[in-house]
């Protein structure tokens, strides 16, 4: 499974649980970018563009995890 559905899977989970929207939480676009940048920190995830400081708050250690958990 390559990061893109990792993070696919997360978001779905996220939203699950914040009872929000996929687009609200990240949409795919956004998804889309992360995949291709990999940040492995929050100072390069809030570089991505759809990355807000809501969203850098609120989801970004989900990510940065996924990111690295896929990097090794």
């Amino acid at each position: 499974v390559g990061i893109y559905n990792q993070i696919l899977k997360r978001r779905e989970e996220i939203c699950v649980r914040d009872k929000v929207s996929p687009s609200f939480a990240l949409d795919n676009k956004t998804v889309r970018e992360i995949a291709l940048a990999q940040p492995t920190s929050l100072t390069d995830l809030a570089k991505v563009r759809g990355i807000d400081d809501r969203r850098l708050v609120q989801y970004g250690p989900d990510i940065i995890d996924i990111v690295k958990r896929f990097k090794k």
